[in-house]
């Protein structure tokens, strides 16, 4: 099964780039597609590139299509909660991994904007007909968080069986610019450099999404 992974912005593709090079994942050709809103299409074809990008994807029949993982980073959290509510429908196709920030860094508020982020994203599923049954913790570390959420459509009875999907999504604990120290201002290279340095020094992050990759299986396919 592919797998969608939306994240907030194109920070967060540099991120990503550098943890698959940490996770062995070296030659990402035709098993891993960016596609990033912000840079990658103009005003005007911005509709057109991702409705193209996205029915590659989602038609698994469609076999010159070659990648395991598409990674769409999105222009913030509001954009990438779009993405997540237009594509909920092939949750049965494809697994849907949320990448996001919380909106406060404060820590004794963690819990409470933890619970903000699943509200919001559970109204999203009920305007398009689904609801959690129940959410799970797939693993929390120091800087990260991952909620795995199991949902159906809205009018299945609690007895029923055979229509439940889920998605995960991961939190960081502080936004990924504070983690790595990052400034708007630098330039790809320093912030490259900034990433790196992190991934190197705190071990734990890597683990964090090997474990949660070989969780959902794409790590078979992927290396």
């Amino acid at each position: 099964m592919r797998m969608l992974l939306i994240s907030e912005g194109s920070r967060d593709n540099l991120f990503l780039r550098g943890l698959f090079t940490e996770l062995g994942i070296v030659n990402l050709e035709g098993k891993i597609d960016f596609f990033d809103q912000e840079t990658d299409a103009s005003a005007t074809e911005k509709n057109y590139a991702e409705t193209k990008k996205m029915a590659k994807f989602t038609d698994l029949e469609y076999t010159e299509y070659t990648y395991k993982m598409l990674v769409k980073s999105e222009g913030g959290k509001p954009s990438a909660l779009g993405v997540f509510k237009t594509f909920i429908v092939h949750l049965k196709r494809a697994q849907i991994h949320l990448l996001l920030d919380l909106d406060n860094i404060d820590p004794r508020r963690i819990d409470d904007d933890l619970e903000k982020t699943k509200s919001k994203l559970e109204g999203t599923l009920r305007n398009r007909q689904y609801k959690v049954l129940h959410w799970e913790n797939f693993e929390l570390s120091e800087s990260l968080i991952t909620l795995k959420a199991f949902v159906a459509p809205t009018h299945q009875r609690t007895a029923d069986k055979g229509n439940e999907a889920s998605f995960y999504f991961t939190i960081f604990k502080k936004t990924l610019e504070k983690e790595a120290d990052i400034e708007e201002m630098e330039n790809k290279e320093i912030k490259n450099e900034k990433i790196a340095k992190l991934l190197k020094s705190r071990r734990g992050i890597v683990h964090h999404f090997n474990q949660l990759f070989e969780k959902t299986g794409v790590m078979d396919e992927l290396v």
